[in-house]
């Protein structure tokens, strides 16, 4: 039978808003509580809960049981990108303005801080002997979230910077989420050691997968469709795969009209459209898309290696990643 994933992400955004619906954090006072609401209501994709979810289906366990806690991961995502957003200077995401954009910096801070606090509350939900561990990976991820952030702000402009560096920021920034989502869906379910570290392993790999897609269509799609602020990659010089990728195939004349444009008060839009026109053709953009399935490659091997009771939800969550637009 064919797994319907439509009807699976619907449940389970429906399951998460009506989890956020219920406020369960303070109501006052309104220089905290409107945009920490704000926050909340922006509609995302809620991929990090539905790996949660999928992961726990995978186990043969009921994700309804566990609706609270996919909601913590949902609500600590939502945390970081309040702050990355500060640090990055973006004025929209999730199809709307951002927090610090829309209020004001120590407001956003200030949120930032709250929703981390709100999701350790959901976590205390779990039934005692579950807490420990589910603690133990929760508190692993927040922390490599934040050492992946400050080497991502670290390495803009480090011309030293390597695809292994950038590889393992990623690891780091982005895969830890998703890592911690699967890692937590397969010890909920009372997996063996072994699959809870292939679970996680398929976790990190699609974490390299989804943040370097993520890089590609920050260069390739438009504000409108990724529901965020575009171009600050390019802005901002970001040490990212295709930028690296670039640099390593930029002819010598691309690298001396590079050099003049960097001495140039050229506008923003120039440059934009000077080092996308050089990703397309030195070849990076293609060789991306290679890598980027390489790596959705690499995380379907460990989910297998998982031997998994039924991995349907998530090779078809996999695919729904490896095909979106925004």
């Amino acid at each position: 039978m064919t797994y319907d994933l439509n009807k699976a992400l619907k449940l389970w955004r429906n399951a998460i808003e009506q989890e956020l619906s219920k406020t369960d954090y303070p109501q006052a006072p309104d220089y905290l509580t409107s945009p920490m609401a704000y926050a909340l209501e922006a509609k995302g994709k809620r991929l990090r809960p539905a790996l949660f979810f999928a992961t726990l289906e995978a186990f043969g366990q009921n994700w309804e049981d566990f609706v609270n806690i996919g909601t913590a991961i949902e609500v600590f995502h939502t945390s970081t990108l309040v702050h990355d957003d500060i640090m990055d200077g973006d004025e929209m995401r999730r199809g709307q303005e951002t927090v610090h954009k829309k209020f004001d910096h120590n407001q956003a801070l200030l949120v930032g801080d709250a929703l981390i606090i709100y999701a350790y509350q959901l976590l205390e939900t779990l039934q005692p002997e579950k807490f420990s561990e589910a603690l133990k990976l929760f508190n692993k991820a927040t922390m490599d979230v934040c050492v992946g952030q400050a080497r991502d702000m670290q390495n803009e402009r480090d011309n030293t910077i390597s695809r292994l560096d950038y590889e393992r920021m990623i690891d780091e920034k982005t895969s830890a989420l998703l890592v911690l989502s699967c890692k937590m869906g397969a010890l909920l379910s009372g997996a063996r050691s072994k699959q809870i570290e292939a679970i996680g392993t398929f976790g990190l790999k699609l974490g390299r997968a989804f943040q370097m897609q993520d890089d590609f269509l920050e260069l390739t799609s438009s504000a409108q469709d990724m529901g965020k602020s575009l171009g600050s990659d390019i802005d901002n010089e970001k040490m990212t795969w295709l930028w690296l990728d670039m640099i390593d195939h930029l002819t010598p004349l691309q690298k001396e009209e590079r050099n003049d444009l960097n001495r140039s008060d050229a506008p923003v839009e120039l440059i934009r459209e000077k080092i996308l026109g050089w990703m397309q053709s030195c070849g990076t953009f293609d060789r991306a898309k290679i890598q980027i399935n390489n790596y959705f490659n690499d995380s379907i091997h460990y989910l297998k290696n998982a031997n998994l009771e039924n991995d349907q939800g998530l090779i078809a969550l996999t695919e729904f990643i490896l095909k979106r637009k925004n």
